[in-house]
């Protein structure tokens, strides 16, 4: 049995992970819908449930760290604001189980996560979230940018001033099919792709999908991902001129499964940035957002 264990959650918008150990040892991640069980009691039943089939019972728990797809009020362990999910307050699960716990943003998780077990001797470094929701988590000189309810919120950074759109509103998963189309409907081959497809200019249109008809050479998605490549890369070069990190890692399904892509946006960068081009990788730990969680929840309990 180890000296001290804490939970770890890493709540996005679409998928939750949840785990338990330490920042020596992380014994077992489960994963499940956010969307299953998003409420105050179901996150408590989340919790009681994997408590019980861990090895260990809530007493011998010293902390639990929860990182989620929001701007958080880390004092009253509350979200105070999220684009995609309803906000709730995580009071009850120190009312609970009696368990301490420690509340931020997801995409600072991240960053803790990568700087704990990856990046220790880096002081200025930002990962970037993407693509259930976008967001950044920053270390500028050693400190980690998070205070109160106060802290990044890269996702929020307008990229199109006209119409006041974000880039969470243009990127992130729920906005992307409203993109695309857009971008679709610019392309005077728009119709006769379409005819082919059956699926260009559509709502149910994914950028998962659109990645695979540009790898199979469709046209008019190699345009899209183009395009979509620019808006990303405008994304990240805000966080360089905004932080000037020394390094950048960046995590998330599309991250892990189209290195293509990212290598496109990453290139991108260099060119919109006025700091210096930093280190820019996809994060290779496992379970980051957990393994932060953790971090986080550790950090409070030592200090």
């Amino acid at each position: 049995m180890m000296e001290n264990v804490f939970l770890g959650v890493d709540i996005g918008a679409k998928i939750t992970r949840i785990g338990i150990g330490n920042s020596e040892n992380l014994v077992n991640v489960d994963e499940i819908r956010t969307g299953d069980y998003w409420s105050v009691n179901g996150f408590l039943e989340l919790v009681s449930d994997f408590i019980e089939d861990s090895e260990y019972n809530a007493e011998e728990i010293d902390g639990v760290g929860i990182g989620v797809s929001a701007i958080v009020d880390k004092e009253e362990k509350e979200m105070t604001c999220s684009k995609y999910l309803d906000e709730i307050s995580f009071n009850e699960v120190e009312e609970n189980f009696g368990i301490p716990v420690s509340l931020e943003a997801n995409c600072n998780t991240a960053v803790i996560g990568q700087k704990k077990h990856g990046e220790q001797d880096v002081d200025n470094l930002a990962t970037v979230n993407m693509w259930g929701g976008i967001g950044a988590g920053v270390y500028f000189d050693n400190k980690l940018l998070s205070s109160g309810n106060r802290m990044p919120a890269a996702g929020s950074i307008v990229l199109d001033y006209e119409k006041g759109l974000t880039w969470m509103d243009l990127c992130s998963g729920k906005e992307l099919p409203e993109t695309i189309e857009k971008i679709v409907r610019k392309d005077t081959r728009h119709t006769e792709a379409k005819k082919k497809t059956g699926k260009h200019g559509e709502e149910d249109i994914t950028l998962e999908e659109m990645l695979e008809k540009a790898e199979e050479y469709d046209e008019v998605a190699e345009d899209c991902i183009d395009e979509l490549a620019h808006i990303n890369a405008v994304g990240v070069a805000n966080v360089v001129n905004a932080y000037a990190p020394e390094l950048i890692t960046f995590r998330g399904t599309i991250a892990q499964k189209h290195p293509e892509f990212m290598e496109e946006i990453m290139k991108r960068v260099k060119y919109l940035s006025a700091n210096p081009e930093p280190e820019m990788k996809v994060t290779e730990i496992e379970n980051i957002g957990v393994k932060g969680a953790i971090a986080l929840a550790e950090q409070n309990y030592s200090s």
